[in-house]
């Protein structure tokens, strides 16, 4: 539920942004697919990487 939240609050922001309207079906379906490629793209960000540093 967390990461819902946090992904409204993202999607309203950038509504402002770009002075964009999106009603409620709209903006809930938007927030499903953020939540949804955030969920696939977790192994990747997960992943660790050598520090070439």
């Amino acid at each position: 539920m967390k990461n819902q939240i946090e992904y409204q609050n993202y999607l309203r922001q950038m509504n402002k942004l770009f002075n964009v309207e999106v009603d409620e079906k709209r903006f809930s379906q938007l927030v499903e697919q953020f939540m949804y490629i955030a969920e696939i793209a977790e192994p990747l960000i997960n992943f660790p990487l050598e520090n070439y540093l």
